[in-house]
């Protein structure tokens, strides 16, 4: 079981979406910066989190001049401010995992070797950890596919429910 995680928003928002936001609670500690906090706060679902997931969730404050370091290192992907201060997260802290359904701030993490997983990915694990039934697994997935905001392209779909077959 991964003990730290980083997270952004994502991950959070298409959980609660489909009322799986428990199984962020397999993870020992879930991480956001002060800037994903504020996301999370627009997004009315702060405290939902905080409340569901008191005893491992924690907020870290990332400087400005820990962004504007990273948003130098990083030049080549487009990132955003609270993508930026995820990865300054990771690379102070050095988490087992990041939690993202970002592709190019995947990309950016991926590039300093770092293991991300997105929504589909906490699911699978979720399951591999024995907390979800494949039954349970195909429901939590077809919601997250049909009932989230989260973005999937069809070929994505294809392999996700190809693995899901597999199991």
């Amino acid at each position: 079981m991964p003990e730290t995680a980083v997270s952004d928003t994502g991950p959070i928002i298409h959980l609660n979406e489909i009322e799986a936001l428990a199984e962020l609670s397999q993870f020992g500690k879930i991480i956001i910066s002060d800037v994903v906090r504020m996301e999370l706060q627009r997004h009315n679902i702060l405290a939902i989190a905080e409340q569901l997931l008191s005893d491992i969730f924690e907020v870290h404050k990332v400087g400005f001049n820990e962004i504007a370091a990273e948003r130098i290192a990083l030049f080549n992907f487009k990132l955003h401010h609270a993508d930026l201060s995820v990865t300054a997260l990771t690379s102070r802290l050095l988490p087992d995992m990041v939690l993202t359904d970002d592709l190019a701030l995947r990309k950016a993490l991926q590039s300093r070797e770092c293991l991300v997983v997105g929504s589909i990915g906490i699911l699978f694990l979720s399951f591999r950890n024995g907390r979800l039934s494949k039954d349970e697994l195909c429901d939590v997935l077809e919601r997250l596919f049909d009932d989230s905001s989260l973005y999937l392209s069809q070929g994505l779909k294809k392999f996700v429910l190809a693995r899901l077959n597999s199991l």
